[in-house]
């Protein structure tokens, strides 16, 4: 009984074809690396494996050179260069991100190619972390989202911007005149209405107003100052934000611009007038109350109650 019962419990004999679980760990590690290399090797983003202090990569697939312009293997010898290539503005990010208190987040980063152009990209991973649960790297993707990033830049400017003169819309003057009433900017608001507009577009047709709004937008832009704002607001009324240390000679440079004849399409020459009022913002002033106090000087201004 006892014989046979050591015989039935003593090891069985190795077979070099199947080998123990100890010994066959690291194949298997080895085989799912490969594979993994193998896959990443052949993806469009760029996959990557860092350790973040010191910084080091421990993969980066070859389309890397495809995306930023430079090599995996100029990282590798040089991980310091991820930081140079970066546009100065998103450093801080990149070097918060490889902190072992931080989570890697969502990222858009702007690499310099070797040519000197930019590349607009999104880095997404996850912590690597040791068997105390410590970060020690990140592994993740990058991936090229320079037309992504055009179409949006694009997009937000549709949103801003008046389609037919290419002036600020009201969405985009009434953020930028709240953001000077923030920062406590000395400014005045312009406030200015086509005279008889309405006849252009009666004896010449829509299309000829449509000219006449563009060449004003235009003139006015051309008339102002570096840092003035200047905006359609509605139908043929604009709008201009100054500085009130120079607000008698705005007025009056943006009224002489506007009075220059216009020549039509068919050749035929129109010349606008328009009535202009200003208010000054003050403190504790709202974008609303603001433009409400302009557009009233204008209406004072229109109907003869002071002097243009």
């Amino acid at each position: 009984m006892g014989g046979n019962s050591t015989a039935r419990h003593r090891p069985a004999p190795r077979d070099a074809a199947h080998p123990s679980g100890c010994e066959a760990l690291p194949r298997t590690l080895a085989a799912s690396e490969a594979r993994f290399g193998s896959l990443a090797d052949l993806a469009t983003d760029v996959v990557y494996r860092l350790t973040c202090d010191p910084l080091r990569f421990d993969y980066l697939s070859p389309s890397l050179a495809a995306t930023v312009g430079w090599t995996p293997e100029e990282l590798y010898a040089d991980p310091g260069l991820l930081l140079r290539i970066l546009h100065p503005d998103d450093v801080a990010a990149v070097t918060d991100a490889l902190r072992p208190d931080r989570r890697h987040p969502r990222l858009r980063l702007r690499f310099r190619r070797p040519d000197g152009s930019l590349v607009h990209t999104e880095a997404v991973g996850r912590p690597l972390l040791d068997e105390h649960g410590t970060k020690v790297g990140i592994q993740g993707a990058l991936r090229d989202i320079s037309v992504q990033w055009e179409l949006e830049r694009e997009l937000a400017r549709l949103a801003d911007e008046d389609p037919l003169t290419g002036l600020s819309n009201r969405r985009s003057l009434f953020r930028a005149l709240g953001e000077r009433i923030d920062a406590r900017t000395p400014t005045t608001v312009v406030f200015i209405d086509l005279d008889a507009f309405k006849a252009v577009n009666d004896a010449h047709g829509h299309d000829a107003g449509d000219l006449v709004l563009h060449t004003v937008g235009a003139r006015l832009r051309d008339a102002t100052r570096a840092g003035d704002v200047v905006a359609r607001l509605a139908g043929d009324e604009f709008i201009v934000l100054c500085g009130p240390d120079h607000r008698d000679r705005s007025v009056d440079r943006l009224r002489r611009a506007i009075a220059a004849p216009i020549v039509l399409r068919g050749g035929e020459a129109v010349t606008m007038r328009a009535s202009l009022g200003a208010a000054d913002v003050t403190a504790g002033d709202s974008p609303s109350n603001a433009l409400a106090r302009a557009d009233g000087a204008m209406y004072a201004v229109k109907h003869g109650r002071v002097d243009a």
